[in-house]
């Protein structure tokens, strides 16, 4: 491929990690205040009984909901992220460097999920 084909290809595989990032932004943020019930649970257990959390702007709640949907919809995008990254990649490198990298890449999926968990 010459340069101009490879960075078509890339802006490809970006702009489908990106509409992916949006779709699993949107798909989380109708979750957001569960999400972040759940993402606050250690600290309203040791907090004192009768403390609650504030916002202390106005459009702080607004911009709360969006930034926990907005990480969400990243974690929930991962595997595609990763499939993107891998499907640019992989057409460049050879089978001896392949046979390397997917146990290597198997392994760090597996992680991921493990510590999302």
């Amino acid at each position: 491929m010459t340069l101009l084909e490879h960075l078509g290809e890339l802006r490809k595989r970006l702009v489908r990690g990106f509409l992916a990032i949006l779709i699993g932004f949107f798909a989380c943020y109708g979750f957001a205040q569960q999400l972040f019930y759940y993402l606050s649970l250690p600290l309203l257990k040791v907090m004192p009984a009768d403390s609650k959390f504030i916002y202390t702007g106005v459009a702080e709640g607004f911009f709360v909901d969006m930034k926990v949907a907005f990480v969400a919809g990243v974690f929930v995008a991962c595997p595609f992220l990763f499939y993107q990254i891998w499907a640019f990649i992989a057409p460049g490198l050879y089978e001896e460097e392949k046979k390397y990298i997917i146990p290597l890449t198997l392994s760090s999926a597996l992680f991921f999920i493990l510590g999302g968990v």
